[in-house]
């Protein structure tokens, strides 16, 4: 079927697909509608259905305040207060029956005035709970207990709270259950709700109770006022016992766990939450109560439900009227678009026919079709996108032609299908002879294997570098071979997978590398030797030093006193010369290694560097060498970088020409976000023409007779300097001090 639409003319594609925008239209309004209503079915359920559970539970609660407020009237009657007080001190004959009268006559009133009671008793806590006086609601009329058919109520479970070493103060409900006489439950029992209110004696302690038994299933029928045809409630507690009222069914029926044929309240998704819910048979509405109990407030859910067919009963009402509609607007849709199709489509086919007929490849076309109206403007567009495309084609074929690097196509068989002059070239191939071969010609036999296992393992999404590990060589059509580098990627065309390999021939690059391979080793030899010069130059020179230092003390101990003054004088700077000429070939020795040794990789603070640099110049008393904040803050590589700041605070020291003075390094950063550290005095300053000087080897400004040193110092800051990439410049005027400043590549903070 789908084959038989793609391959379906244009205005039969467009009348199906217009066919379809109707659908899809009608289909998405009907939807929006039907969700609309939806929603609004269950705002109306949510509304109605949690409004009759609260007009429910409100009325419940009103009931049960009616219980409270009769219960605290017969408490607060003075025949009450009189005949708990005479039962409690023993009073005896006609007072009592004369007070108990009396209260039965309150007890008999309040019968009267609240048809859902059945009792009314007032029960005192001594004697086994024994009823004191005891109303019963009677088909004629209430009837007062004679006094020999009172009951003991303390096994009770309303009455357990009352007979407990705190009992409670506050009036409360007890749990519905059916009503017991003598401590039995009669065949036809009703169920009761009763609310118990604690009664204090005369000592203050609680001594009796009035109880106000209520029929419950007729207690909760009058509160069940605002259910609509089909709905139904149910009141339930978390004790399992539920009372539920039926569509059809004139009073609620009481479920009690004691019942015979009890059935615990279900519902198809579990106990509804509070609030309003949807399960998979019914809706609900939920409101919870808080009745006072014995132990402190207990539950009563009042659940109101409704079918899910009656809940959406209009929905599927809409959904057919939809499916009326939309079958319509199709049939409506239809026939327009077939009518338009076949007026606005007739030009298009003579557009179609004049593009046909234009045959020749990467030349310009021109219709005849002059209309200015849609179809002339795509006319004039596929014009204009046929000259730009005769453009990329020629701009690509230039590229292709003119391009450097070889360019080859191969399909997944291996045969060229395109093949750039620079291929040609590179492997001696005339023009167009490498097209429809394997590539297998232009490498050698042994390279075969390895390439198509390449190729086989390639990825789509990135170009890759064939043998980076080692030379690969192609085979020219001679039968020579040639270094190569090669990067193959694939792409696909028309769903077919191809590759396209660039060429590239490194015969000069591996001549160059070769060269450098020979300086390099040259270098290393010549490293080489100059460490061994420089080993051989600090040590065997040496030995004639030691032979001088040890024959002048040798001619120093023989001659003892017979040495005058001036000899004694020669001697000593003999001396010192053998120990300048020492410190020079330790210091050509150091120089000589600089950069050639593995650097220490410990890091210590600015402040640490200070230290550290003041404790090893030991300057006199008169110096203070200082550093900023910049510079105390930071941390910095601890060697090579201690040599040089040492070398430049020592040589500020030594050579100042004060006997007090200040040196101050500093730290800061240049825009490159290199260090710049500086290394600043107020000593005499250096003229101009020695700044370039100062830093090469043996230089001193001063005879080594006045300022001792080798004249290496600033010969190793500058090469240690140089080594790391950085480099260093004085600035000085004769008088006004010195600052020695250089760069240190180390990232900034």
């Amino acid at each position: 079927m789908y084959r038989n639409f793609t391959t379906a003319s244009f205005g039969t594609r467009l009348v199906v697909l217009f066919m379809g925008l109707a659908l899809a239209l009608a289909g998405g309004l009907s939807a929006l509608q039907l969700l609309s209503l939806r929603s609004e079915l269950i705002d109306r359920a949510k509304a109605e259905l949690t409004n009759a559970a609260r007009v429910s539970a409100v009325q419940v609660i009103d009931r049960v305040e009616d219980m409270r407020k009769d219960a605290r009237l017969v408490a607060a009657m003075p025949q009450a207060e009189r005949l708990l007080r005479d039962v409690t001190s023993g009073t005896a004959g006609a007072d009592i029956t004369e007070r108990r009268t009396a209260l039965e006559q309150v007890l008999t009133g309040v019968l009267q005035a609240r048809s859902p009671y059945a009792q009314v008793r007032l029960i005192g806590l001594a004697d086994d709970g024994l009823e004191l006086a005891r109303v019963d609601a009677g088909p004629e009329g209430p009837r007062a207990v004679p006094v020999d058919a009172l009951q003991a109520k303390s096994a009770e479970p309303y009455m357990q709270p009352l007979l407990t070493g705190t009992p409670p103060t506050e009036g409360y409900v007890g749990r519905v259950s059916l009503n017991r006489e003598n401590g039995r439950v009669a065949p036809d029992a009703p169920a009761m709700l009763r609310y118990v209110l604690p009664m204090a004696g005369p000592g203050g302690q609680i001594e009796a109770a009035v109880v106000i038994n209520a029929f419950a299933e007729r207690l909760f029928a009058a509160t069940v006022t605002d259910l609509a045809p089909g709905d139904r409630m149910n009141v339930v507690s978390l004790s399992g016992s539920y009372l539920s009222y039926a569509p059809g069914e004139q009073t609620p029926t009481m479920h009690l766990p004691e019942m015979r044929d009890f059935a615990p309240v279900a519902f198809a998704g579990g106990m509804p939450q509070e609030g309003f819910s949807l399960d998979p048979e019914e809706g609900h509405g939920v409101v919870r109560v808080a009745l006072p109990g014995p132990n402190g407030p207990f539950s009563l859910y009042f659940v109101a439900s409704r079918e899910r067919d009656a809940l959406f009963a209009p929905v599927r009402r809409a959904i057919w009227r939809a499916a009326g509609v939309s079958l319509l607007a199709c049939l409506l849709t239809v026939v327009l678009a077939a009518t338009l199709t076949r007026r606005f489509l007739r030009p298009l086919s003579e557009l179609s026919a004049h593009a046909s007929a234009q045959r020749a490849p990467l030349k310009r076309v021109r219709f005849s079709y002059d209309r200015d109206d849609e179809i002339g403007s795509l006319a004039r567009s596929f014009e204009a996108l046929v000259d730009r495309l005769i453009v990329e084609a020629h701009h690509h074929e230039a590229v292709w032609i003119n391009c450097a690097e070889g360019l080859l196509t191969a399909d997944q068989d291996g045969i060229i299908l395109h093949a750039n002059p620079a291929v040609e070239a590179l492997f001696g191939y005339p023009e167009g002879e490498l097209l429809g071969k394997s590539v297998d010609c232009l490498m050698p036999a042994a390279a075969r294997a390895r390439h198509g296992a390449f190729v086989n393992d390639m990825d789509k999404a990135s170009a890759r570098r064939m043998a980076q590990d080692r030379m690969v060589y192609g085979l020219h059509r001679d039968g020579s071979t040639l270094p190569l580098e090669i990067h193959i990627s694939r792409f696909a065309t028309d769903g077919r997978d191809q590759f396209l390999a660039v060429i590239r021939d490194i015969s000069a690059e591996r001549a160059q590398k070769a060269e450098l391979e020979v300086a390099v080793e040259r270098l290393r030899r010549s490293n080489a030797e100059l460490d061994q010069f420089a080993y051989v130059a600090s040590h065997d020179l040496r030995a004639p030093l030691r032979v001088i230092r040890n024959a002048s003390r040798w001619i120093e101990e023989d001659l003892g006193d017979q040495l005058d003054d001036e000899t004694v004088e020669n001697i000593n700077l003999m001396r010192s010369r053998i120990d300048r000429m020492d410190q020079l070939l330790t210091d050509l020795l150091a120089h000589s290694r600089i950069g050639r040794e593995a650097n220490d990789d410990r890091t210590i603070t600015g402040d640490e560097m200070l230290e550290e640099i003041v404790e090893l110049i030991d300057a006199p008393d008169g110096f203070t060498i200082t550093a900023s904040e910049g510079f105390t803050g930071m941390v910095m590589q601890k060697i090579p970088l201690q040599t040089v700041l040492l070398n430049l605070v020592s040589n500020a020291v030594k050579h100042h020409d004060q006997p007090m003075g200040t040196v101050v390094m500093d730290l800061g950063w240049t825009d490159d976000g290199v260090a710049r550290f500086s290394v600043t005095d107020d000593g005499p300053g250096i003229a101009k023409e020695f700044h370039e000087r100062i830093f090469g080897m043996f230089q001193t400004l001063r005879a080594r007779d006045e300022v001792e040193g080798s004249g290496m110092g600033l010969a190793f800051v500058n090469k240690i300097v140089a080594i790391a990439g950085g480099k260093i410049d004085l600035k000085s005027t004769p008088g006004e001090g010195s600052s020695f400043a250089f760069t240190w590549p180390v990232p900034s903070p």
